[in-house]
C-alpha cells in the first residue's frame, strides 16, 4: 500500500494505492458514526444523483492491506486528471466555490456539515466540479459555527475577489500558500472600492480584522464558541453564495484570445485542418490526450467529441476562460481546460513538495 501524500492531514481518513494501483480510501473507526449518517440520511445518494460527489463502492477490507483502526475501505471513482485551483480559470474557481456552498447547505438539511472547505477537495470531470472527499462531512451540532468558514474564505473568496478587483494572475499566490491566501494579505491588495461590496467587506475585511485582533491577543480564532443557530448559519452560507455569484472578471483582450478570429487561416483551411486532426486522432485509438497550446479549445473539442478525455492546456488566461465557458454551455465532460505554461509548469507544493503534485506528475 502506498499512501497518497496529499491526504495525511485528515485524522479520520486517508487515500492510498494498492500494489496493483487501485485507489482506495480508508476510514478511521471513529469516523463511522458520521459516515453511517451520510449514508442513512440519504445525503450521499442525493449528492451522487446530482453529480456533486464522486461515487464509491464499499469494499471488503479483507481484499486490501489491513490498517489498524481503519476498518472501513471505500473504492472511490477515479478522476481522469487531477488539477488545482491555481490552474483553473476564474469561472472554474467560481463554479467550485458555489458547489462547496451548495453541498454544505444541502448537508445541513440532512443533519450534517462540511468540516473542510478547501479548494483541493474539489476536482473537475470535464466542465463539472465534484467533491472528492467523502470524509469531509460530519454530524451537525446545533448552535455550532461553521469551522471551515475561514478556510472557505481563504481558498475561494479571497482569490476570486483578487481576480475580480485587481488582476486574475493574483490567484497564483495560492502556489506559495497551500492553506489558502491569507486574508490580511488579500485585503492589503484589494482597492478601497472593494469595501463597498458588502459581502467582501464582511467576509474579507471584517474577517481579517478579527483574525488580527485574535492573533494580537494570542487567542486562537476558533477558541471562542459563538452560538450560531442553524437558521443564521444557512443565512451566512446564502450570503457567501450571493457574494460569490456577483463577482465578475472583466476579461481584457489578450495576445491570443482572438487568435482564431485574426488568424490567416481561410475557412477552407480551417476545415482541412479539422479533417487532418480528426483522421490522425482516429488512427491513434487513444482514450486520453493533452492539447498543449489549446487556446480556446477549437481543436481540443474534436478529440472530446470522440469520447477522448482531453486536457486543453494554455498559458493565456482569457483563452482558458473562454474555453471553459464554452465547454460548460455544451456540458462537455470530456474536456478539461487548464491554465499553465508548459515551459514553466506548476510545481509540486506542500510537505516535501509532494502534497500537491506538479503538472508533469
Amino acid at each position: 500500500m502506498i499512501a497518497e501524500p496529499g491526504s495525511f492531514r485528515d485524522p479520520h481518513s486517508f487515500v492510498a494505492y494498492t500494489k496493483a494501483g487501485i485507489l482506495v480510501r480508508y476510514l478511521h473507526d471513529e469516523y463511522l458514526p458520521h459516515f453511517n449518517h451520510l449514508i442513512s440520511s440519504d445525503l450521499y445518494n442525493i449528492l451522487f444523483k446530482q453529480k456533486k460527489i464522486v461515487g464509491h463502492q464499499l469494499a471488503d477490507k479483507r481484499d486490501y492491506d489491513a490498517v489498524k483502526e481503519y476498518g472501513t475501505v471505500l473504492r472511490p471513482e477515479t478522476i481522469p486528471f487531477i488539477s488545482y485551483g491555481y490552474e483553473w480559470s476564474f469561472s472554474q474557481l467560481k463554479a467550485a466555490a458555489l458547489l462547496t456552498l451548495s453541498i454544505n447547505k444541502l448537508a445541513l438539511e440532512h443533519g450534517m456539515i462540511l468540516k473542510d472547505a478547501n479548494v483541493y477537495n474539489i476536482q473537475f470531470i470535464g466542465y463539472r466540479p465534484v467533491l472528492i472527499d467523502t470524509a469531509s462531512f460530519e454530524i451537525y451540532e446545533d448552535q455550532k459555527p461553521w469551522s471551515a468558514y475561514q478556510q472557505f474564505c481563504q481558498h475561494f473568496l479571497a482569490p476570486l475577489a483578487l481576480c475580480s478587483y485587481v488582476n486574475v494572475h493574483l490567484r497564483k499566490i495560492a502556489l506559495t500558500n497551500i492553506d489558502g491566501i491569507p486574508l490580511e494579505l488579500c485585503v492589503s491588495l484589494l482597492p478601497f472600492r472593494a469595501k463597498f461590496n458588502i459581502g467582501l467587506y464582511f467576509h474579507l475585511f471584517m474577517h481579517s480584522r478579527m483574525q488580527v485582533k485574535h492573533q494580537s491577543k494570542q487567542i486562537p480564532v476558533n477558541s471562542q464558541r459563538i452560538a450560531l443557530p442553524k437558521k443564521k448559519l444557512l443565512s451566512l452560507l446564502s450570503h457567501l453564495e450571493n457574494t460569490v455569484k456577483k463577482l465578475k472578471w472583466n476579461m481584457p483582450v489578450s495576445q491570443w484570445s482572438n487568435y482564431y478570429i485574426n488568424t490567416n487561416y481561410t475557412e477552407i483551411g480551417k476545415d482541412q485542418k479539422r479533417k487532418i486532426v480528426s483522421e490522425y486522432v482516429d488512427s491513434l485509438h487513444c482514450k486520453t490526450a493533452i492539447d498543449i497550446g489549446a487556446n480556446n479549445g477549437e481543436y481540443s473539442s474534436i478529440l472530446s467529441d470522440k469520447g477522448i478525455y482531453t486536457v486543453a492546456l494554455d498559458m493565456d488566461e482569457v483563452s482558458v476562460e473562454n474555453n471553459y465557458v464554452m465547454s460548460s454551455k455544451n456540458s462537455n465532460e470530456n474536456l478539461l481546460p487548464l491554465q499553465s505554461n508548459i515551459i514553466n509548469p506548476t510545481p509540486g507544493i506542500g510537505w516535501n513538495n509532494k502534497e500537491r503534485k506538479s503538472f508533469l506528475q
